[in-house]
């Protein structure tokens, strides 16, 4: 009942024993390696300032302090706000509506809303640069929220599964209407599945190279594409130091999530 009640949020589990021990110390160790070790790389090269590609260099925050000097990285962050949050939302909403009607629906709705999914990011952008090719910017959300979808839908779907359908129907059979009994009973039940689809909506239409690049015009210039350009520049130290903004943009909107759903 604890589980249908928090569908999505995380539950507390026993101390793990034996081989189950043994597996996630493997894991965790696999973690340090290969997630730790990128990003102590990546800290350590932000805060390290070279004089010449490939020159010697000291600790400092000179590549911050050179990119917020050419407003280079406000104006990034600006703009991968302006694209991620929208993004984030639309897909949230059309996730929501087709979780919902998946409940009704059988193995070919998931298999058509999971379609995204086969067809890699540059493909798509790049087809829909042929079929709007004035669009612009204004494709650039859509198509991010169209990417996230999938993974919107699976979170929804999952906790709308689990969901004792009691509850709604004894509020309907004493008198509540069907949108009242879907927002005080059923909505605060998927709400940590409805963080979750909403940060890795968020997350993936921030860290989205394909898009801007591909269907951007003039000055638009988001959080993957300015690191693009750095690194295409030999400005191997500064772009770190913008990639490593980017993770912390998206670790903070896990970590506010997973806030939410201790709640």
């Amino acid at each position: 009942d604890a589980a249908v009640r928090r569908a999505g949020s995380p539950q507390p589990r026993r101390r793990p024993r034996g081989r189950a021990a043994a597996a996630l110390a493997l894991y965790a160790i696999a973690l340090a390696v290969f997630f730790g070790g990128p990003l102590l790389a990546l800290t350590i090269e932000a805060f390290t300032v070279r004089r010449g590609m490939g020159g010697a260099g000291v600790p400092g925050i000179g590549n911050f302090l050179r990119l917020f000097a050419g407003a280079e990285l406000p104006r990034a962050l600006a703009d991968t706000a302006a694209t991620a949050v929208p993004a984030a939302l639309l897909a949230l909403a059309a996730g929501s509506l087709a979780a919902a009607g998946l409940r009704r629906g059988g193995r070919i709705g998931s298999c058509v809303l999971s379609l995204p999914l086969a067809v890699s990011g540059i493909v798509a952008s790049l087809g829909w640069s042929l079929l709007f090719p004035s669009g612009g910017d204004a494709l650039i959300v859509p198509v991010l929220a169209i990417a996230a979808l999938p993974f919107v839908v699976k979170s929804l779907a999952g906790a709308l599964a689990t969901l004792d359908p009691s509850p709604p129907l004894a509020a309907r059979i004493l008198g509540a209407g069907a949108l009242r009994a879907t927002l005080e009973i059923e909505l605060p039940a998927i709400a940590p599945s409805l963080l979750a689809g909403g940060a890795f909506a968020f997350a993936m239409a921030a860290g989205d190279l394909n898009a801007p690049i591909v269907l951007g015009r003039g000055d638009f210039e988001p959080l993957p594409l300015l690191l693009y350009r750095l690194a295409s520049g030999y400005r191997f130290s500064e772009a770190c130091a913008a990639g490593l903004f980017l993770g912390l943009l998206t670790a903070i909107v896990f970590f506010l999530k997973e806030g939410r759903s201790d709640a």
